[in-house]
């Protein structure tokens, strides 16, 4: 449950009935995601487009032209249970073209049979500022979420 929260991946679950939710994590180098894209587009940054809508995706903005790091990462909502803005870790994240596993990809196999604990709003409530920091953009989501986030 420790990765599916710090992946924001709130939709694996169990279900009404309760029933766990069996997973294989995989791992595989960047090199090898680099490699896949075989010169055509990059890896890039998950947009609402790249999947099912979710309520536990959050966008990530595009850093200013004028910003010291630009990150060409997306960030993760963290679902760990924390009280405090400040306990907050985010995640990174990024697309990548579909790989062709092999055995050394096979990490484990897992069973999630604990519902997501952390309140989805005070996830969100939490990821917005961390965000702006990140990307130095105190102005992103204002038009949706307001200047402070409420």
């Amino acid at each position: 449950m420790r990765l599916r929260n710090c992946l924001g991946l709130g939709h694996l679950a169990p279900g009404p009935a309760g029933r766990p939710v069996e997973i294989l994590v995989m791992r595989y180098p960047v090199a090898e995601a680099i490699a896949a894209l075989d010169g055509q587009g990059h890896l890039a940054i998950p947009t609402v487009l790249d999947g099912d809508i979710s309520n536990y995706f959050f966008p990530s903005p595009l850093p200013r032209s004028d910003a010291a790091e630009a990150p060409i990462y997306g960030r993760t909502v963290n679902l760990t249970p924390v009280e405090s803005e400040n306990d907050y870790e985010m995640g990174c994240e990024l697309l990548n073209p579909r790989l062709i596993y092999r055995p050394e990809h096979f990490y484990r196999a897992g069973i999630i049979a604990e519902p997501v604990t952390m309140p989805l709003e005070r996830a969100r409530g939490f990821h917005l500022p961390w965000v702006r920091l990140y990307a130095d953009r105190d102005d992103f989501g204002a038009d949706l979420f307001g200047a402070g986030g409420e």
